[in-house]
């Protein structure tokens, strides 16, 4: 047997959460430059990619044991349902914050705001999967 491969689920949580926290804002205002639009189809691009990021790390490809035991659907299930509250709800809200500054609002000022509605829907969608999880068991 070879050296233990380690693991750091801790750090990926921590860096999507980084990029998502400050990373999309960023995103947003720029795409917000070049008009709506635009601004809609960056939100889109990213909500696409994180539920096939979902679909992806619901695999026994991706490490995940428990679709041995539970199943591909219902570990793919829960994963889309964790996404949708930690990251495609801010991701929304953000661009939905962003549209509405519009282009009124210096980027000086708007990127504290978007960071702001960020932070605020991360913990908003974070107690309401934490609230879902345990009510419906």
């Amino acid at each position: 047997m070879g050296p233990r491969r380690r693991r750091y689920p801790d750090r990926v949580l921590a860096l999507s959460f980084l990029v998502i926290g400050a990373g999309f804002p960023l995103a947003a205002l720029v795409a917000r430059r070049r008009g709506p639009q635009t601004l809609w189809v960056v939100t889109g691009l990213a909500v696409a990619a994180l539920l096939a990021l979902a679909l992806v790390l619901a695999t026994r490809w991706a490490g995940n044991r428990l679709v041995e035991s539970e199943g591909y659907a219902r570990v793919a299930f829960a994963l889309v349902r964790m996404m949708l509250f930690l990251f495609v709800f801010p991701v929304i809200t953000t661009a939905a914050a962003v549209a509405a500054l519009g282009r009124r609002a210096d980027e000086w000022f708007a990127y504290p705001v978007a960071v702001a509605v960020t932070a605020l829907s991360l913990f908003a969608g974070l107690n309401a999967m934490i609230w879902l999880a345990y009510s419906f068991r």
